[in-house]
């Protein structure tokens, strides 16, 4: 900010010159230049030691460069309805991914405003059922509600791509960076994710762009339908998975057009919904959830948890389907049988079917990339694991079920082949 003739407060942009000399004035001047933690273009609700205080201006104590006029908080109450209806149109797997999404969108707000202390935020990933489910979109929402525009990654196929975009918007300030549609194993080759969850310092590369950037305040999301972990990225992630509504489904409508038309024209409606639920907690001496599991992000799970149980009641944070989760998403064949059986069950081909069988379909929907005799030895070798006895399995936390039966071959080889039946849920899905 500079000052006009009359006194009044302007903001400026200075060039590269100007910044030279702030920074050779700095020994001798430290009012000049200003440590900033956090920037955001919207208000920052903040912990300063003692109460939650919302910041819109410069504040020295806490570091924290904000924009945009005060807020007036909603009452926790309205702050519930406020939340709720913005998620409504979508179908969560669970009421435990429902209470992870609300924590997805509070998470910027304890995050940036201090109130987990040195804890972090855990990756947040959204899993699709299929494509065109929403998860892109509920992401695009936690960044509109903070005032920030969505700026996805999404070259994981390149690692050097992807720090590069990892650092852009890391020096740019950014506070929540996600990435869009990952599949493969673009995450599970790139361990700079795993640092950037733990370490409180990230050494940033790019095109005529280097330095450190402070990641303690940040929150990393991504969302997939087909993606790999590895066990380490896996036990720092947190789990929300979403179902595609049927074609007949009908959405809800807004007078601004889409629902991010309307977030963004009702923007400081939501941003106080989530400060309103923060400031709640933080009123009553940021006390921990009783159901705790003693998840690696201690702070965070305790916060999450105390207004989840409080506000929003039969909504568990880390349920048995989270821990579920976490121990299937380092396995690569998991989403591949969940992919298969998918194709399977949605498609022409019913009834029995060999592991070769279920190869070529695979083969056939893009699903595998050998040869044949690779194909049909992988997904042979696969099923016989999971599936080991003749007999009746749920699978991927209930959403398909596996009749397996074994019988001699009616080619006369006297070799026994074993057959399966797969259904997802609406088809016969009920375990007997």
């Amino acid at each position: 900010m500079t000052q006009n003739r009359k006194g009044e407060e302007l903001r400026s942009s200075f060039m590269e010159a100007d910044a030279r000399v702030f920074i050779t004035s700095a020994p001798n001047s430290p009012d000049l230049v200003r440590t900033v933690d956090v920037f955001s273009n919207v208000p920052v609700l903040a912990w300063d030691g003692k109460k939650a205080v919302l910041v819109n201006r410069y504040d020295r104590e806490l570091r924290i460069l904000a924009d945009g006029e005060t807020l007036t908080l909603p009452t926790p109450a309205e702050a519930v309805e406020i939340i709720v209806r913005l998620l409504g149109d979508y179908d969560f797997g669970s009421n435990g991914d429902l209470g992870r999404a609300i924590s997805l969108l509070l998470s910027p707000a304890l995050a940036q405003g201090g109130f987990l202390g040195k804890g972090r935020v855990p990756l947040f990933l959204i899993e699709k059922s299929e494509a065109s489910t929403g998860g892109s979109l509920m992401l695009r929402l936690a960044c509109q509600i903070y005032g920030l525009k969505p700026k996805p990654i999404s070259r994981l196929d390149n690692k050097d791509k992807a720090v590069e975009d990892i650092s852009r918007l890391l020096l740019s300030g950014a506070g929540f960076i996600y990435f869009d549609n990952a599949r493969g194993k673009g995450l599970q080759n790139l361990p700079e994710l795993e640092s950037l969850l733990t370490e409180p310092i990230f050494n940033c590369r790019a095109p005529y762009l280097h330095g450190e950037a402070d990641v303690t305040r940040r929150v990393l999301a991504v969302s997939s339908n087909g993606a790999v972990f590895s066990r380490d990225l896996a036990s720092r992630t947190v789990k929300i998975y979403i179902r595609k509504r049927p074609a007949d489904y009908k959405f809800a409508e807004y007078a601004e057009g889409s629902i991010e038309d309307h977030l963004v024209a009702n923007m400081r409606l939501y941003l106080g919904a989530v400060f309103s639920l923060v400031k709640d907690w933080a009123d009553q001496g940021r006390p921990a959830g009783k159901e705790l599991t003693g998840f690696r992000f201690t702070q965070w799970e305790k916060a999450c948890a105390w207004i989840l149980e409080n506000h929003f009641p039969g909504l568990p944070l880390l349920d048995a389907s989270h821990q579920e989760a976490q121990e299937r998403l380092a396995d690569p064949n998991h989403d591949l049988l969940r992919n298969l059986f998918r194709v399977v069950s949605e498609g022409e081909t019913r009834g029995e079917l060999t592991a070769s069988s279920l190869a070529e379909i695979g083969a056939e929907a893009g699903l595998l990339d050998g040869d044949e005799q690779q194909n049909k030895l992988r997904v042979g070798k696969v099923m016989k694991s999971r599936f080991p006895n003749d007999g009746e399995y749920p699978f991927d936390g209930g959403n398909f079920r596996v009749v397996r039966d074994t019988r001699i071959s009616t080619s006369g080889n006297g070799h026994n082949i074993s057959f399966y039946e797969i259904y997802g849920k609406g088809n016969n899905y009920e375990l007997n």
